[in-house]
C-alpha cells in the first residue's frame, strides 16, 4: 500500500500591506486550527504604481522570500496579491512554491449556484 502524499507546507508572504498579512493569517488559523501557516513578509516593497520596475521589483523580492520559505520546508506558498497571481508561473519557476490560487477559489465563491 502506497503511502499517501504528505499534505502540503504553507507559508504566507507579504509585502507593504500588514493588515492583509494579518487577515490573511487570521482567517487561515481560524479555518484551519491545526495546520501551520509560516509567514515571511518583506514590508519595504514599493508599491506597484511608484514605479515603471515596481512589478519586477517585488517579484524578485517576493521570489527571493519564497526561496527562503522553501529552504525551511515550505512546499506552497499564499499571496493574497492579484498582480502576483498574474505572474504566478513566474513566481513559481523563481521561488521552486506552488503558489495556491486565491483568484479561482474567489470565484468559484462567488459564482451563483446553479
Amino acid at each position: 500500500m502506497a503511502e499517501p502524499d504528505p499534505p502540503p507546507v504553507l507559508c504566507h508572504l507579504s509585502g507593504n500591506w500588514a493588515r492583509v498579512a494579518i487577515d490573511a493569517y487570521t482567517r487561515f488559523t481560524e479555518r484551519c486550527p491545526d495546520r501551520t501557516l509560516m509567514q515571511f513578509s518583506a514590508p519595504g516593497l514599493p508599491v506597484y504604481s511608484s514605479s515603471p520596475t515596481a512589478r519586477d521589483d517585488n517579484l524578485a523580492a517576493l521570489a527571493a522570500l519564497g526561496r527562503a520559505a522553501k529552504s525551511v520546508g515550505c512546499t506552497h506558498a499564499m499571496i493574497a496579491c492579484n498582480t502576483m497571481h498574474l505572474l504566478r508561473p513566474q513566481f513559481e519557476a523563481a521561488s521552486g512554491l506552488i503558489m495556491l490560487d486565491m483568484v479561482e477559489a474567489t470565484r468559484e465563491r462567488a459564482r451563483p449556484a446553479k
